[in-house]
């Protein structure tokens, strides 16, 4: 398991911004659970991390190698 680091996040879908300027690092072996009331972003920053949608500001990062950004 390698480090997630995530750096100024953002997403929108049309005006709604999702995600804006997300920053968290996951060190290795760490546990991490992710609360939040019902469309404050929880599913969309999964569904980043999983490659299913694309960013449109920021980076991810997974053991140092770039894994996802908006270009």
């Amino acid at each position: 398991m390698s480090e997630l680091k995530i750096e100024k996040l953002g997403k929108r879908f049309g005006e709604h911004r999702v995600l804006d300027d997300l920053t968290l690092t996951v060190e290795q072996g760490s546990l991490l659970a992710l609360l939040g009331p019902s469309g404050s972003g929880k599913t969309t920053l999964l569904r980043l991390l999983c490659g299913f949608e694309r960013c449109d500001a920021g980076s991810i990062r997974i053991g140092g190698q770039l894994v996802s950004s908006p270009q």
